[in-house]
């Protein structure tokens, strides 16, 4: 089936992943990155036209747009981003830092398609394949499906369908109330007519009622009854309603006024110079004049026009009142035949609104019986279909990564899916040994001991543990228990399933490593990147360079702390832009500026730059700490020189009298601001104002990652990241924290 949804996003995703929101499936398919245009075409034919597993057991999701019956050159390779989705799009900002445009080699970035479960968020990841043709994704379903599943999601599919179809078909009863219409006109037609023909028996002369039906019939409600009234306009014309007016004006003016004041309209209603119109003052014969001027020259009398009205209205009257009475006539007979055919369609109507309602309710129930079914063969064939499904491609030779939005479930469903069976146990166990507080905290009559552990039950004990220990992330948590849970033989033979080849020389720590990076959870990003406090170790109660970290390594490293500290004392001295760069050029007039804003000249920044940059924002900041500022540029300075050496003529692998100036930063950025700035990074947000954000965090300052939680009382941004700074030192919970954004 094919499904087209508002936009490719995680709102979007998590909007239709509400059970009954869409067709059941066994999994959904988005196409992700760079697509040639006509593969993708064909893929959605796929899906929406052949007689395959895509469309019998699958959803590919599209956006909404007019582009899919595109004629575009399908040898013309391009990034459709309005058809398809990208990886960024589609993953919580946590996660991104994880999987980036890295993630998969440049050759295997071409139509490429995420694999999702059907009962997303479950189980908590995705498989993201690079498709060689379009129809490689049947061959990889055919081997990955559990025949057991079929005919379960093809019965939910045909009764959500059917339910679809009947809950949009519901009886219209639009043909009621136009027929209620069509009776009201004839009504008042009728009323009309019956209104003039009084006025006629009793000889009221008035053009009144012509008037009205010639106003009324003009409207579009009554034009299709125009056939019957036509005939009274017929001989009720111009003419007769002049007869009207003129035998009327008679009794009431005098004849010989009558016929002087019309003698003149006659004669001088072509002059331009006519003001008989404004000179008159009686508006009955004004009125007359009006309608005798709209007669032909041939038809219109000259003289004696009370005579000649009372001959027309004469030879008429007869006929018109026939007439009347016939019309009135028509017009009651329809009354009483749409009344009888309103009286039908309601019944009719009635009985067929019962009856649909009583087929959709059936079918609704069906499909909710169905989908309760759909729900657990989910949770017990999802994670395996996913797990078959890479190792699918992996025997096709076809490229594939794991890709989670919840790692540590994705882990815990690939080892039971693996065939490790980890027992209630087992962890809890492991949990008394390593937080005696477990004990207290959870009530072990609750427990089920022999239960195996799932992704979700293995996810939740993470996050217990992860949460226990400030400085441990969910990935080192999960690392701590799969160490403390497996064996290594256990891991070997899961790894030979992805990657073939013996494990030789490799501790029972990098074992799990592997497994975890093989499983699709690689380290963190921010994991790896080295700090200023890496530079140094200690040896025997000596403190020595890092030897791992080349000379150009440690500069790289000594420039990215010189950006923290700016962006610190950019927030405490509070200028913009503007106001900092000519503080920085009025005190150091020989600062070289790239004239692209301050963002870009930070971003540029090099331990040349540094050293004027800092020199100005240090004096500005902490005028009462001069010595501590002059100490640290000196400092600094130092370390330029040397770097500067290392690069014109380096002694191999010496890098050791870069210590001193290393401890000397340490030392003065201590006494300056205490501790350099956390790069943070939130995974989880509780409460409003206040608001606690938690996540992991690295600073210059330390060797280890944390996991830090801080306060906000004010509405922050969803950023992926963020840069903290503690004045008052480490805490893990942080209730002061500044969060700095360069200017």
């Amino acid at each position: 089936m094919g499904y087209k949804i508002e936009t490719y996003s995680l709102a979007e995703l998590n909007r239709i992943s509400t059970p009954g929101k869409v067709v059941p499936a066994l999994f959904w398919l988005i196409p992700v990155g760079q697509w040639d245009s006509h593969e993708l075409e064909r893929l959605w034919y796929h899906f929406t036209r052949e007689n395959s597993k895509c469309n019998e057991l699958g959803l590919m999701l599209v956006k909404n747009t007019n582009r899919w019956n595109t004629d575009a050159d399908s040898s013309q390779t391009s990034d459709l981003s309005d058809l398809t989705g990208k990886l960024s799009d589609l993953l919580p900002s946590r996660i991104k830092t994880i999987y980036d445009d890295e993630y998969l080699s440049q050759k295997d970035k071409k139509n490429q398609i995420l694999i999702l479960s059907g009962s997303y968020p479950q189980p908590g990841w995705g498989v993201l394949i690079s498709l060689k043709k379009h129809d490689d994704i049947e061959r990889l379903l055919e081997g990955a499906i559990d025949r057991q599943v079929h005919s379960l999601f093809s019965e939910a599919s045909n009764s959500f369908k059917t339910w679809t179809a009947l809950k949009t078909n519901k009886p219209i009863k639009g043909d009621v109330n136009i027929l209620k219409n069509k009776k009201r006109y004839c009504f008042e037609l009728y009323k009309i007519l019956e209104s003039l023909l009084a006025e006629l028996n009793i000889n009221h002369l008035n053009n009144f009622y012509y008037e009205i039906l010639k106003k009324v019939t003009k409207e579009s409600s009554f034009k299709e009854f125009n056939e019957q009234i036509d005939p009274l306009f017929d001989i009720a014309n111009d003419e007769f309603i002049l007869s009207l007016l003129l035998v009327k004006a008679s009794m009431e003016i005098a004849e010989d006024e009558l016929n002087s004041s019309l003698i003149s309209f006659n004669t001088q209603h072509n002059s331009k110079t006519n003001n008989l119109f404004k000179s008159e003052k009686n508006d009955k014969i004004k009125k007359i004049a009006s309608f005798l001027l709209k007669l032909n020259e041939r038809d219109r009398p000259n003289e004696m026009f009370a005579l000649w009205a009372e001959n027309i209205f004469n030879n008429k009257i007869n006929d018109i009142i026939i007439t009347v009475k016939g019309i009135k006539d028509r017009f009651q007979s329809l009354i009483g035949e749409f009344e009888l055919t309103i009286d039908r369609f309601e019944t009719s109507y009635d009985s067929e609104l019962i009856e649909w309602q009583q087929k959709v309710e059936q079918s609704r129930l069906l499909f909710h019986k169905q989908l309760q079914e759909v729900l657990k063969s989910h949770l017990e064939h999802g994670p395996s279909f996913l797990v078959k499904l890479e190792k699918q491609t992996q025997r096709k030779g076809i490229s594939s990564k794991s890709i989670s939005w919840d790692p540590p479930r994705m882990v815990g469903w690939k080892l039971l899916t693996e065939g490790i069976q980890i027992a209630n146990f087992d962890i809890t166990t492991y949990l008394r040994e390593m937080t005696p507080e477990f004990t207290n905290q959870v009530n072990n009559e609750s427990i089920n001991h022999d239960t195996l552990v799932n992704g979700s039950l293995f996810t939740d004990y993470v996050h217990y543990i992860s949460k226990s220990d400030i400085n441990l992330s969910s990935r080192n948590a999960t690392k701590r228990l799969l160490e403390k849970l497996l064996r290594s033989g256990e891991i070997k033979s899961i790894l030979k399933n992805y990657q073939p080849g013996e494990i030789l020389d490799q501790t029972h720590g990098q074992i799990v490593e592997k497994l975890l990076v093989e499983f699709g959870w690689p380290a963190e990003k921010f994991g790896i990147k080295n700090k200023l406090a890496d530079c140094i170790v200690e040896n025997e109660g000596s403190i020595i360079i890092n030897k791992s970290l080349t000379g150009n390594d440690i500069r790289i490293i000594c420039e990215s702390y010189c950006k923290d500290l700016v962006d610190t004392l950019c927030s405490i001295i509070g200028y913009t832009a503007n106001e900092l760069l000519d503080l920085v050029i009025s005190r150091y007039p020989d600062y070289r500026s790239h004239n692209r804003g301050w963002n870009h000249d930070i971003s540029n920044l090099t331990l040349g730059s540094a050293h004027f940059i800092l020199s100005a924002l240090l004096n500005e900041a902490f005028p009462d700490k001069k010595e501590a500022s002059i100490n640290f540029i000196q400092s600094l300075e130092g370390l330029r020189k040397k770097f500067n050496d290392l690069s014109h003529d380096p002694p191999i692998g010496e890098t050791s009298n870069l210590v001193e100036g290393i401890l000397a930063l340490i030392k003065y950025t201590n006494e300056l601001i205490f501790e350099m700035p956390w790069h943070f990074y939130p995974v989880q947000r509780n409460g409003h104002q206040p608001t606690v954000l938690t996540g992991d965090a690295w600073s210059h300052s330390h060797k280890q990652n944390r996991q830090l939680s801080i306060i906000l009382w004010h509405n922050d941004s969803n950023s992926e990241s963020m840069l903290v700074w503690n004045p008052s030192k480490v805490n893990p919970v942080i209730p002061d924290g500044i969060i700095i954004n360069r200017p």
